[in-house]
């Protein structure tokens, strides 16, 4: 097991990946270690703003195979927040403070089947899933229903390309008005036990999709679900890391 702790991460470009959609790339010195899913909560420092309006919780889009942690986020200029404004500005050199890895949005390896369901940007902690089954070369049987409301569909090429790689890889993309219901899950899927579900994207989406599993008769011990964090989760988030892994 990681333990939780905080690292200093330098940032080394800034990719576009959809309509307002970007990922930045840290360094972290190969000092990091994490499961692919999991999150941390990055903070810039600064004199001038609270720690309230200067740190945000983010998946982690990229695998650990991949040698850098990768955040991907939505971002207006317009109306964004002081951190993504920030995050956003940054030049290659610049540091920010991560703490983590945080949360259990790993793979379940108690299960013999998988299940991803993401909305939107909640794509990012299952690339990173995917892209570490792919680099392991693992022939779990993984299958990714992936809800968005417009095209462009983010990271749409690479994950394609991944189901094209691997036989056990399924990605099922679902576009506004199509959205997975019971009658497609039980289309696809079959019989729902044993299966490992990891359910990602907006708490409203959380809830809905959680509310339609459990009408299924899946159990809570199949479900890990990976949600958006205010102010007040990420500090209750943080010390109960710290208490968890107190010696």
């Amino acid at each position: 097991m990681t333990f939780p702790s905080l690292h200093r991460l330098s940032f080394v470009e800034r990719r576009p990946e959809s309509v307002n959609v970007y990922s930045f790339i840290f360094d972290h010195g190969n000092r990091v270690r994490w499961r692919a899913g999991q999150h941390f909560i990055f903070w810039i420092p600064s004199l001038d703003l609270w720690i309230q309006h200067n740190s945000r919780a983010f998946s982690v889009s990229s695998a650990p195979s991949e040698g850098h942690i990768r955040i991907t986020t939505r971002y207006f200029a317009e109306k964004g927040s002081k951190f993504k404004h920030r995050l956003f500005n940054m030049k290659q050199g610049d540091r920010i403070i991560a703490f983590g890895p945080l949360q259990r949005f790993y793979l379940n390896e108690g299960f013999s089947r998988h299940c991803g369901v993401a909305g939107g940007i909640g794509i990012t902690p299952l690339r990173s899933l995917l892209v570490q089954l792919d680099a392991d070369s693992s022939i779990a049987p993984f299958t990714l229903f992936y809800q968005n409301a417009r095209p462009p569909i983010i990271f749409d090429e690479e994950l394609r390309a991944i189901a094209t790689r691997r036989p056990n890889i399924r990605v099922i993309e679902l576009m506004d008005p199509a959205h997975i219901d019971a009658e497609a899950l039980k289309r696809e899927m079959g019989d729902l036990a044993g299966i490992a579900f990891y359910v990602s994207g907006s708490p409203g989406y959380i809830k809905a999709i959680e509310v339609m599993l459990r009408g299924l008769g899946v159990n809570d011990e199949q479900i890990t679900q990976d949600g958006f964090w205010d102010f007040r989760e990420r500090v209750v988030h943080v010390l109960r890391a710290c208490f968890e892994h107190k010696d």
